[in-house]
């Protein structure tokens, strides 16, 4: 089978399907609501885009307040990617404590647009995903994050060590030198996107067309054995849920063969010995050079 030919004309075949499927954002829920113009302020300054000078309906000038945002910290290796510049000439509205600009004629949240440029970290919830997102791409200043940065939520939940989900996300989806999270592997082959929704739109396809065992994301999971511990497709490539699944599938397979050399074999070829050795032997290789790695650094 000519599998690589058929999965490049994935695209024009999906278009539909994508457009059909993907979950309704909140820029869409807001803008189907009247946005308050009496909670609009005027935009002084992006000097410091964590810290917004505004200007208040009634002339007094303050910082806009961002909840729940942490600024990320700036080393020169990636340089900040552009924010909407619409934002200085329209202003900025409040929607409750969400704040919004317009973007293309749409009101966002504008810690997504901070998230989507790689400039915080957010737990916020109509952020987050995009903060996920750029996390796991080292997308604007994560490119100074540790390398295991996108491991450390599931990590903490888990119980299984970053670099553990690390070396194991190395031998499933790296490409160039680091975890991918927009990674499909059909039929033994891997395919990369740039963007998680063009992988979305592959794997519908797949779907489409009746093949349901391919591996989705950073830690490669099985749909076919692994979709329903997942909300839907679109969620299993959100790299945070990824990771978590698979930190849930490698402490299921502690538990059941008493050993994490095992438990890692098993997350691989359960039926293998050999190819279940060899995926052993290339994380291993991969974990002990992470604890070499610190901060995106190696330690001298």
């Amino acid at each position: 089978m000519k599998i690589a030919k058929r999965m490049e004309r994935w695209r024009e075949r999906a278009a539909s399907l994508v457009l059909a499927t993907l979950p309704l954002t909140f820029s869409a829920l807001v803008t189907a609501q009247e946005v308050n113009p009496a909670s609009q302020y005027v935009l002084l300054s992006l000097s410091d885009p964590t810290a917004p000078i505004v200007q208040r309906q009634d002339g007094s000038k303050g910082v806009l307040p961002l909840a729940g945002v942490t600024a990320l910290s700036a080393c020169g290796k990636s340089p900040d990617l552009p924010l909407p510049t619409i934002a200085l000439t329209e202003g900025v509205w409040m929607y409750g404590d969400i704040p919004l600009v317009k973007v293309a004629g749409k009101h966002v949240d504008y810690r997504s647009e901070l998230a989507r440029a790689g400039m915080i970290e957010t737990d916020a919830a109509t952020a987050f995903a995009d903060a996920d997102e750029a996390r796991a791409e080292r997308r604007g200043r994560w490119a100074c994050a540790s390398p295991f940065a996108p491991f450390e939520r599931a990590a903490t939940r888990s119980g299984v060590n970053s670099r553990v989900l690390y070396g194991i996300a190395m031998n499933e989806s790296a490409r160039n030198g680091a975890p991918w999270p927009w990674t499909i592997n059909w039929n033994g082959q891997g395919f990369y996107f740039k963007t998680r929704q063009d992988a979305f739109a592959a794997a519908r396809w797949l779907l489409a067309k009746g093949q349901r065992s391919f591996d989705i994301g950073l830690m490669q999971v099985n749909w076919k054995y692994h979709g329903h511990r997942f909300e839907s497709l679109w969620d299993a490539f959100q790299p945070a849920i990824n990771t978590r699944v698979a930190a849930d599938i490698l402490n299921e397979n502690y538990r059941s063969t008493g050993t994490w050399s095992m438990a890692i074999r098993h997350y691989h070829s359960p039926a293998d010995a050999v190819r279940s050795q060899r995926y052993l032997n290339s994380f291993n290789n991969h974990f002990q050079r992470s604890l070499k790695t610190t901060h995106g650094e190696r330690k001298s």
